[in-house]
């Protein structure tokens, strides 16, 4: 039998370094936009969060004694944030490094990665990016096309899955396909619904897809009512009438004509949050080979991640489909 060569590049665990990777290295876009929470024990955890009625402030500050406290509760939300399991394995053949470049190649019949690091490194950031592709999907909508009891990407929701199931996020005007006719009006519409207690933070992003992204742009070159200034690419800012300006972020993965608008940064204030499991049992990433000759390495991870806002009530949407 075979004998398993192992080659672990990294000492610690996937959390410790590969999770850090993935959720601050670019190519990963959520990232910027998530307040990530490490959970220790992989149960769910209450996200920190509370919502309060009508106004605080009393006009009888004179007699404290005989205030009245009638429509001044603070109620606690209660969404929780669900990690999953996730698991991602390829393959590389090296003799294929070793044919295009074999004047960089150590001599004898062995390819080993700790003899030419190059190899592992292309490895790792060709992985890196894969994972980052399909996890901008996943934190988008989740995996619907999961099937089986043992298949846990169907359990992982997306940000639009979520919003679409909750009653309090405010889905805005009627279903309607995006046009360049439309969107315009459809943006503008999703703008001034954002709740006036958030709509001139910083941190509020409108979300869309790449088709969204590409008609907006049309249609103000079209029509140049909205100017939007840019910033990076597939960032833009809608500039409102008292100044502050609300970024438009194309997100890979998101539906077609699904865009939604919330507070959306990497610190606290932000409504949308991932949560990853700090485990180094559990958490763990491999290199693998079989006898030295082979030039077949397999890597295997193992980690857990997973997504939840902590209010519906500060997010507003849109879509071509109805509320269900």
């Amino acid at each position: 039998m075979p004998t398993i060569i192992q080659d672990n590049p990294y000492t610690g665990s996937v959390s410790g370094s590969i999770i850090r990777a993935i959720t601050l290295g670019p190519g990963f876009q959520w990232g910027p936009y998530c307040q990530t929470f490490m959970n220790v024990d992989g149960k769910p955890l209450t996200l920190p969060n509370a919502i309060h009625d009508e106004n605080p402030l009393s006009d009888d500050v004179e007699d404290p004694t005989g205030a009245d406290f009638n429509g001044t509760n603070l109620t606690f939300a209660h969404r929780s944030l669900n990690v999953h399991k996730i698991m991602y394995k390829n393959t590389i053949n090296v003799g294929d490094w070793l044919n295009y470049f074999p004047n960089f190649q150590p001599k004898g019949p062995s390819i080993d990665l700790k003899i030419n690091p190059k190899i592992k490194e292309v490895f790792l950031a060709t992985s890196m990016d894969a994972i980052k592709n399909q996890l901008n999907k996943l934190h988008a909508i989740g995996d619907t096309k999961a099937t089986g009891t043992k298949a846990y990407l169907k359990h992982y929701d997306g940000f639009a899955t979520l919003i679409d199931a909750d009653p309090d996020a405010v889905f805005v005007g009627t279903a309607a396909v995006l046009t360049v006719d439309n969107i315009l009006d459809r943006i503008d519409a999703l703008r001034q619904a954002v709740p006036l207690s958030i709509r001139q933070s910083p941190d509020l992003i409108m979300f869309c897809s790449i088709k969204a992204f590409d008609l907006y742009y049309a249609a103000r070159a079209k029509s140049q009512t909205q100017i939007p200034v840019t910033d990076v690419k597939a960032n833009s800012m809608i500039i409102q009438a008292f100044g502050a300006g609300i970024k438009l972020v194309a997100i890979n993965g998101l539906a077609d004509d699904f865009v939604f608008a919330t507070i959306a940064s990497h610190k606290q204030n932000s409504n949308l949050t991932q949560g990853v499991w700090v485990d180094g049992d559990t958490e763990n990433m491999q290199i693998m080979k079989r006898v030295n000759t082979d030039t077949n390495y397999k890597m295997l991870m193992r980690f857990h991640m997973g997504v939840q806002y902590k209010t519906g009530k500060d997010i507003v949407y849109i879509n071509s489909t109805a509320k269900p």
